[in-house]
């Protein structure tokens, strides 16, 4: 993977619930937006150059999921290599700790328009399940908003089963999330803007240390929030033991 495909990603991730009672924040969000990771002749992920920032691309997600599903839309759609990419949006492991991605998208691109995407989601007991987007081949395009049932418990204060409906734009990097209950309530507003930008000397080594505490920071938000929930007496869901619909 060429250092000149990685950029520092600088944004903001908003959350709202509108149902049934209100709560929101918003916060800075850093992270790693790579460009054209993988190949799609020999469908493996390039090397990797960077000594301080590494991805595993070797989880079982990925090699069962999510690269069978890339084959998918280029032999299904008759899609010639050469003008298809893989873009990731999400925060890189250190040699210091593994990094806690709640979500992370992985955006295809054709002729240089989205045509697909995956919102890979991790819940707090490392539970994953990815969403698989796409507009039959063509552009995904601002207008476009795309939908899927939730099937995977991501909070004590929403239930697992319900629908999301997802909206992307590319320039500048916007994703639309809204979540529905199971009878249908629009619950949960989510978005996450901002731009990458590619850095090099002291700038790159001050954004990677704002990354890296801004990875460090992730559970610590992610418990406030609930505590303010616990607060506010949302409803609670357990967890049962498995968060799998």
């Amino acid at each position: 993977m060429s250092k000149s495909n990685q950029h520092i990603f600088l944004g903001k991730v908003f959350h709202k619930r509108v149902f049934p009672k209100n709560h929101e924040f918003l916060y800075n969000y850093k992270s790693l937006y790579l460009k054209d990771i993988f190949s799609f002749s020999s469908f493996c992920f390039y090397k990797q150059n960077d000594i301080f920032f590494k991805y595993d691309f070797n989880t079982k997600q990925i090699t069962e999921g999510i690269i069978p599903w890339l084959k998918k839309i280029k032999f299904e759609h008759s899609l010639n290599e050469e003008h298809l990419k893989l873009n990731l949006l999400k925060t890189p492991n250190t040699f210091f700790k593994k990094a806690f991605n709640p979500v992370c998208f992985w955006f295809v691109s054709y002729k240089e328009k989205t045509i697909g995407v995956i919102a890979e989601v991790t819940n707090t007991f490392k539970e994953q399940h990815s969403y698989f987007l796409s507009n039959s081949g063509k552009p995904i395009t601002q207008d476009l908003w795309l939908e899927d049932a939730k099937k995977l418990y991501v909070s004590p204060f929403a239930d697992k089963i319900g629908r999301y409906k997802f909206n992307f734009n590319q320039d500048p990097l916007i994703v639309k999330i809204n979540e529905y209950d199971p009878q249908e309530n629009l619950e949960i507003i989510t978005s996450l803007q901002g731009k990458y930008m590619q850095a090099s000397g002291l700038t790159k080594f001050l954004m990677y240390i704002s990354i890296l505490y801004n990875s460090y920071k992730v559970i610590p938000r992610i418990h406030i929030q609930a505590l303010y929930l616990w607060i506010k007496k949302f409803k609670f869901y357990s967890h049962n033991g498995n968060g799998h619909v």
